[in-house]
Order: C-alpha cells, then sequence, then structure tokens
C-alpha cells in the first residue's frame, strides 16, 4: 500500500522525495530515448535505462522511485542511511526493490496481486482509462493498495452516477 509506506516513512521521521509515479505511454518513450543517448543521460544524471513505452511498469501505474536511496558514482552506489531505513518500509507494503543499486530509486508492486493478468494488461488498462480523463483536461488520481494509478471516468458516466446517488 503506497499510502501506508509513505505514512510509515513520515512517522519515522523520514520526508521521501517521490520523482516519479504513473507516467504515460508518451512520456516513457522520451525517457527511453534519453537513456540511450550519452548526452541526454549526462545531463540527467539520475536518469538509469528507461524500458521502451508499453513496458515499464510506471505506466500501470504501480511503480514509484524515491530519491535518496543510494549515492555515488554509477557502478559504485552504495546504500545511504535513508536508504536501509526506506527499503524495508517499502517491502513491507508490498513494493520489490527489484533492481537493487542497479537502479536504486525504483520500487514496484505486483500488478497481478490486484487483478491484472500481466504488466501489459495493467499497462494498456490504466493507459487507455487515463488518455480519456487527460483528453478531456481533467485528471484524477486514484491510489489503490498496491500502486498509484491514475483513473479517468467520461464526464457522461460521472453524471450518471451522480444522478444515481441523488435517487
Amino acid at each position: 500500500n503506497y499510502r501506508a509506506a509513505l505514512n510509515e516513512m513520515r512517522r519515522a521521521g523520514i520526508k521521501p522525495k517521490v520523482t516519479s509515479q504513473w507516467r504515460s505511454s508518451g512520456h516513457q518513450a522520451r525517457l527511453h530515448r534519453c537513456s540511450l543517448s550519452r548526452r541526454c543521460r549526462l545531463n540527467n544524471p539520475g536518469l538509469y535505462r528507461a524500458l521502451p513505452a508499453g513496458n515499464s511498469i510506471h505506466e500501470a501505474g504501480f511503480a514509484v522511485d524515491i530519491a535518496g536511496i543510494a549515492s555515488g558514482p554509477r557502478g559504485a552506489k552504495r546504500l545511504t542511511a535513508r536508504g536501509r531505513r526506506i527499503i524495508p518500509i517499502m517491502k513491507r507494503h508490498g513494493f520489490n526493490w527489484r533492481y537493487g543499486l542497479r537502479d536504486p530509486v525504483h520500487f514496484e508492486a505486483n500488478p497481478s496481486q490486484f487483478g491484472y493478468r500481466s504488466v501489459k494488461h495493467a499497462i494498456k488498462r490504466n493507459q487507455s482509462v487515463c488518455d480519456v480523463r487527460l483528453a478531456s483536461g481533467k485528471k484524477r488520481v486514484r491510489r489503490s493498495r498496491g500502486g498509484v494509478r491514475a483513473e479517468a471516468r467520461p464526464a457522461s458516466k460521472r453524471l450518471s452516477q451522480q444522478r444515481r446517488a441523488r435517487a
């Protein structure tokens, strides 16, 4: 549970700096292109290898990047005292530190624990839902037990739900 993990960190005196959560497929494609360019990586030192659009669990809303987990040059990263406190909290709340020091900021939850058949299924579902909302100019974020997912409902559905609630 993302919210519970953040609350536990705050109670422990840790102010987490979340640098990335849900991403659109377009944003993921830009990050992927940048991660392939030496010049772009030099200008963005916090950027690690980004997967192509359609493959990142960030697109499904089940990943979060938190700064301050490790320090040092790439290839020689070491956990910080803060990182040693954050990692067990995230694990207790269902997040896996999948890449370890190869991508120290990255934590992810398993979408299959929330009814999705696969990461691709979660991406397809959450990207299409978000595209509808973003196209209408209104974005709403829904927090689930495993991750943060943007949610969109067409205005017509919202209105019909409001009408049913009043009746």
